[in-house]
């Protein structure tokens, strides 16, 4: 609840000490691709299996599939918050 109360006053915070003091901060954009790295763990793998996957036959099929993957994601969450924030707002 803390966490999507800062994000609805645009302020986006990567973590805080347990006194409150402290911690870095991002913008919009590294917030929400870090949160989208961590819900796709394989990630890594998945690009590194596609730079190593043999270019012969279609050189372009597997180029952008992590990448669009990792964007579909950030959206759905930036959207999830976007939806929150509609849903909080005073009738």
């Amino acid at each position: 609840m803390a966490g999507r109360y800062l994000r609805s006053q645009r302020e986006y915070v990567l973590w805080r000490a347990p006194d409150g003091s402290g911690g870095p901060a991002a913008n919009e954009w590294l917030y929400y691709q870090i949160g989208a790295v961590a819900l796709l763990p394989e990630l890594w793998r998945w690009s590194g299996a596609q730079a190593a996957a043999p270019q012969q036959a279609t050189p372009d099929a597997l180029s952008g599939l992590t990448g669009a993957l990792l964007m579909r994601v950030v959206r759905a969450l930036r959207t999830r918050d976007g939806f929150h924030r509609a849903l909080n707002l005073p009738q």
